[in-house]
């Protein structure tokens, strides 16, 4: 059995038990403040990062905007919100009118005047096309530039165009390489 010793403490050993005690509280006491600091200035940061930060607009939601502001009937809009609802993340009409139309029973010819609009008026130029060369046809179109050599090299050739084969655009296009530069250019 182990034989058990009562403790001594003398006033020595109290005095430095009761600074020890002493020094405990102040650490604890300047750790909470410390952290309640720190989180309050955390909280301040994050409010102000919050309020700061400007939420990023997508593709559909922009044109969604722009809805309200060009159609007027509320049938032409819930059209206007079906097409856009079947563009891609390029703003470009993967799914066929055809498709739409009969999946959605919406006359085909109706669909198409939307789209046009869409086209013809929404932001960015050459949303709501089928690919790449209709969109730049629809931008070219609404800068009124159909009728220039940038439109018929688009039109005709953007095969060449987007390889930039400009020895084949003179060739069949059959004007100057300084024509087609400048055209391309703008």
């Amino acid at each position: 059995p182990r034989e058990e010793k009562e403790i001594e403490i003398s006033e020595d050993n109290y005095e430095r038990i009761n600074d020890l005690d002493e020094l405990f509280e102040d650490y604890y006491f300047e750790s909470y403040q410390t952290s309640n600091k720190k989180h309050d200035d955390d909280d301040k940061s994050r409010s102000f990062i919050e309020q700061s930060v400007i939420p990023r607009k997508t593709l559909y939601g922009f044109l969604t905007e722009q809805v309200s502001e060009s159609f007027e009937s509320e049938e032409d809009k819930e059209i206007a919100y079906l097409i856009i609802g079947n563009l891609d993340h390029r703003g470009y009409l993967d799914t066929s009118i055809e498709e739409i139309a009969g999946l959605h029973g919406v006359e085909e010819s109706k669909l198409l005047q939307i789209l046009q609009e869409i086209q013809n008026t929404f932001d960015p130029g050459g949303v709501g096309a089928k690919n790449e060369q209709e969109s730049l046809l629809i931008q070219l179109k609404r800068g009124g530039k159909e009728n220039s050599l940038a439109y018929r090299i688009a039109q005709n050739c953007f095969d060449d165009l987007i390889h930039n084969r400009l020895p084949m655009l003179k060739k069949k296009l059959k004007v100057p390489l300084k024509d087609i530069q400048l055209a391309i250019e703008k």
